[in-house]
């Protein structure tokens, strides 16, 4: 059975990445990763540039962090139940990075996470 793309982003339009297709979690507290970086909404932190989506992280002082990056997701705006999923990402690379892109379940408002469920694609943390 062959599988018909239901989503993509080519980030084909410069600046923010689209509100219709991307969301931001916003704050700091790491979500349970003792993450040092203050998640922004700002183009600072994501843009869309040259058909790719940056997501910048950088050493500045801002609410109380001494980092900002984004970490954009697209809850509440697609889900899905059967597909196949392609990225194509750049890794950074240098102590204390951890990229990754993953998939919570559509329902994790009402259960929480992990009752929610997850799926890593792809997960890449340097350690020195």
């Amino acid at each position: 059975m062959a599988l018909s793309l239901i989503w993509s982003d080519e980030f084909d339009t410069p600046g923010a990445p689209d509100p219709a297709k991307w969301g931001y979690d916003l704050g700091a507290g790491g979500w349970g990763n003792s993450e040092l970086q203050y998640y922004t909404n700002r183009t600072d932190n994501a843009v869309v540039s040259g058909g790719t989506l940056k997501i910048i992280a950088k050493a500045e002082s801002y609410s109380g962090s001494n980092y900002t990056s984004a970490r954009l997701l697209t809850k509440d705006k697609f889900s899905f139940k059967y597909g196949k999923i392609e990225a194509r990402a750049k890794l950074p690379v240098g102590t204390g990075t951890w990229p990754a892109i993953w998939m919570l379940g559509g329902n994790i408002s009402n259960v929480g996470w992990p009752a929610c469920g997850e799926i890593d694609i792809m997960e890449h943390k340097e350690v020195s």
